[in-house]
C-alpha cells in the first residue's frame, strides 16, 4: 500500500516531484481561468489574465482573505497545491480537521478542554484530482495515516487573521475566501506553497 505523506514528509512536495517526467505527469487543467470560473478572483484585473499563474492568483486571494469558521475546519477536504518553483502546475492536497478533547488528565477542577486540530497531505506522484471522488481505498489509507500522526499534532491557532498549524518546522496559514480553505504553506520562513481545498468528501 502506498503511504500518504504529509507536507512535513514531503517538504514542499520538491522531494517527491523533482522530475519534469513527474511535473509533467501531474499537470492538470490548473489555467487561471479556471480559478476566475470557481469564484476565486478577488477583483485584481491580474488574476485570470494571460500573464498570471494560480500561485500568484492564491498569493493574492490569500492575501484578501479573512480567518475562516471553525465549520470550514471541521471534516475532510479535497484540493489543489502550487508550488513556488512550479507555479502553474497542480498537485493533489487533503485538508483533514476535527474536534478532540486535550488534558483530560487533570482531575474535576480543570475540565478537559475541546480544541480542533488538523493537518494538510498529499500523494506525490498521484493525479490533481486523486482526493477528488472519495472510495473506500481512499478513506482506508488517510484514516490509517491520522492514526499515527494525530498525537503529535498541536491545536489550530487563531493569528493575525488566519488559522494557523505550526508542526515540526512547517506552518500551514489558513484563510478563508467564499467557501474557500486558502493555505499558505512556509518552512524556514520561506513560502514553499499555496494551496485551497474546494470539496468536502467526508
Amino acid at each position: 500500500m502506498k503511504q500518504l505523506a504529509t507536507f512535513l514528509v514531503l517538504g514542499s512536495f520538491a522531494v517527491a516531484a523533482t522530475s519534469r517526467a513527474d511535473i509533467q505527469a501531474l499537470t492538470a487543467d490548473v489555467s487561471a481561468e479556471n480559478l476566475l470560473e470557481e469564484g476565486l478572483a478577488v477583483g485584481d484585473p491580474n488574476i485570470g489574465g494571460e500573464t498570471s499563474d494560480p500561485y500568484s492568483d492564491l498569493e493574492a486571494i490569500y492575501a484578501a482573505a479573512t480567518a475562516p469558521t471553525q465549520d470550514l475546519l471541521i471534516g475532510w477536504y479535497s484540493g489543489r497545491c502550487f508550488l513556488q518553483t512550479s507555479k502553474k502546475t497542480a498537485l493533489n492536497s487533503i485538508f483533514m480537521g476535527w474536534k478532540e478533547f486535550i488534558n483530560k488528565d487533570r482531575g474535576p477542577l480543570f475540565p478537559p478542554e475541546e480544541v480542533t486540530k488538523g493537518i494538510w497531505g498529499g500523494y506525490a506522484r498521484q493525479k490533481a484530482d486523486y482526493f477528488d471522488t472519495m472510495t473506500k481505498t481512499i478513506e482506508s489509507e488517510v484514516t490509517a495515516f491520522l492514526a499515527t500522526e494525530k498525537a503529535g499534532l498541536p491545536p489550530i491557532l487563531t493569528e493575525k487573521d488566519a488559522a494557523v498549524i505550526r508542526y515540526a518546522g512547517v506552518v500551514w496559514s489558513m484563510r478563508q475566501h467564499l467557501n474557500y480553505l486558502v493555505m499558505q504553506h512556509r518552512e524556514k520562513d520561506q513560502v514553499a506553497s499555496y494551496c485551497y481545498t474546494f470539496k468536502k468528501i467526508k
